[in-house]
């Protein structure tokens, strides 16, 4: 039998099973600092600056181009013996100009060492040019494959391509992320 068992006007809202599991249909948010963010290649020329905000600005380096920085998310799998399903992602960004872009954005679930299932695999290009939007921008993804976290598969990542018109200073700020959780 059940240890508890409680109803909303849409549902089930909490349900506590006699094996232990315990379920609730409430969405849980996941919030990822953007200090976080690392480069993808050590050798890259990459220079990350935290700001005093729990973001980073991110700098080509010598060179413009592309690069790819790393931010990796801990997320509990099965919470209480639930499987956990991630259905959006939200991710917090500026650009010192039009010219500075988020070209890629990969979330991906590994699936065993070396191996990994893409969730989110999104190659249009997002400006977010700090004198129009001087308090940032937010790029929203709705997930619908590959984003059930289980006791066999949770390991998230996410790889943000960066693609800048000029090397030296000029920058992309990353504020951070945000991930929607469903537990039912």
């Amino acid at each position: 039998g059940y240890g508890g068992y409680f109803r909303n006007s849409s549902g089930v809202a909490l349900k506590a099973a006699g094996s232990g599991i315990i379920q609730s249909t409430a969405q849980s948010y996941v919030w990822i600092s953007g200090n976080g963010v690392r480069p993808f290649h050590q050798s890259d020329s990459t220079v990350i600056d935290m700001d005093t905000k729990g973001g980073a600005l991110v700098y080509c380096g010598a060179t413009s181009g592309t690069r790819n920085v790393m931010l990796p998310i801990t997320v509990p799998g099965p919470l209480y013996g639930q499987d956990v399903t991630v259905s959006d992602l939200d991710i917090y960004f500026r650009t010192e100009d039009d010219f500075d872009t988020i070209t890629a954005v990969l979330l991906r679930r590994q699936a065993g060492v070396g191996s990994y299932d893409n969730i989110l695999h999104d190659s249009a290009t997002h400006g977010c040019d700090d004198d129009v939007h001087p308090d940032g921008c937010t790029i929203h993804y709705d997930l619908t494959s590959n984003n059930v976290l289980s006791a066999d598969a949770g390991i998230l990542y996410l790889t943000l391509e960066l693609t800048y018109s000029s090397g030296g200073t000029t920058w992309i700020q990353i504020g951070g992320a945000r991930l929607t959780l469903e537990h039912d």
